[in-house]
């Protein structure tokens, strides 16, 4: 695939308008089929309403509009900026990629509690621990770093939204359709969720794909609810006619604009809303590592990569993943609709 370099020093600092706004919650739903006028206005409208920062340390440098690309998706407690200094932690890690004809994405979960080198656990010193301890360690650049040396991925940008920010979303989208795969209680509210199609609140989605210890695959099943949650919040944002109707994408962005950190590494706003325009909710396909469970040397319960995922990695890295998809079926989340 073509490749250019992206310098970012001197780096534009283009806010992300909805499209990419609702790309957390709504990952990749609304980035398609706009209007660069349309784009234009947002882009001067919101510009104060997207938080943005310099998120990871620029290592891949792509052009978007010239191959395929790859974002970090976090889903944190905090935004970066929290005036505690707590970074907080980050339990949900996806990588987000873009096929280099840009007519498909691929999310690909990566389990909190994969095992994972750190390069600096404090006083610059690395260590081994579960991959969500990064945020805690450093934020979001050594998340994005750490996530870089495990999969040989360079980053293009990332995309970072407080929890809170999901329910939000999914109310301004007048809530969405889950279809419940398995009988799930919470253990933060004592709600129960039975199985079958149900129209959810963003609290009731959010307690939803929050839960873990309920469920008989534990983290793996939470992040296949995440998934879910995307899926269903693209195909809502759909029906919604979001991108025709200025009113309720207003409603939208200002709904999650405060909880979204982003960084699109230089790369031009118009630029990137073009090269998305022909990727919609139907052409989002979700993925996820094999379930190895393991124990640390001093005794924690982790996920280990296998050679399984390690080729998940390479296929990103060679923007093949509908190849790798076909012959590992058992790890695409067919129920992400």
């Amino acid at each position: 695939m073509a490749e250019a370099r992206t310098g970012r020093g001197g780096r534009r600092r283009s806010p992300l308008w909805a499209r990419l706004m609702v790309w957390v919650g709504v990952v990749l739903v609304v980035l398609s089929a706009g209007t660069m006028a349309a784009g234009a206005v947002l882009e001067h409208r919101y510009d104060s309403s997207v938080h943005r920062a310099d998120l990871i340390d620029g290592s891949a440098g792509h052009e978007v509009i010239d191959g395929a690309f790859d974002y970090l998706l976090l889903g944190s407690d905090k935004r970066p900026a929290d005036s505690t200094g707590d970074p907080g932690r980050s339990d949900t890690i996806m990588i987000a990629h873009v096929t280099a004809d840009h007519r498909h994405a691929y999310l690909i979960s990566i389990p909190r509690d994969l095992w994972v080198p750190i390069d600096d656990c404090g006083q610059g010193t690395g260590c081994e621990a579960k991959i969500n301890a990064a945020y805690d360690f450093g934020g979001p650049k050594l998340t994005a770093r750490t996530v870089e040396q495990l999969t040989g991925v360079g980053l293009d940008g990332m995309v970072i939204v407080s929890f809170r920010g999901f329910d939000k979303v999914v109310d301004a989208l007048g809530g969405i359709r889950l279809c419940v795969d398995e009988r799930t209680r919470s253990i933060h509210t004592g709600r129960l969720f039975t199985v079958g199609c149900h129209h959810f609140t963003g609290a009731e989605a959010l307690d939803y794909v929050r839960q873990r210890e309920d469920l008989p695959d534990g983290d793996y099943g939470r992040q296949r609810h995440q998934q879910q949650l995307i899926k269903a919040a693209a195909a809502q944002a759909e029906h919604e006619g979001l991108l025709s109707n200025p009113a309720k994408l207003d409603r939208v962005v200002r709904a999650i604009g405060d909880d979204l950190t982003v960084d699109t590494n230089g790369v031009a706003l118009p630029d990137l809303v073009f090269s998305l325009r022909r990727v919609s909710g139907s052409d989002i396909t979700m993925l996820r590592l094999p379930e190895i469970d393991g124990y640390s040397s001093d005794g924690q319960a982790i996920q280990q990569l296998d050679d399984t995922g390690r080729s998940l990695f390479t296929a990103i890295r060679e923007d093949d993943l509908d190849t790798w998809a076909a012959a590992h079926p058992t790890l695409v989340n067919k129920n992400a609709t």
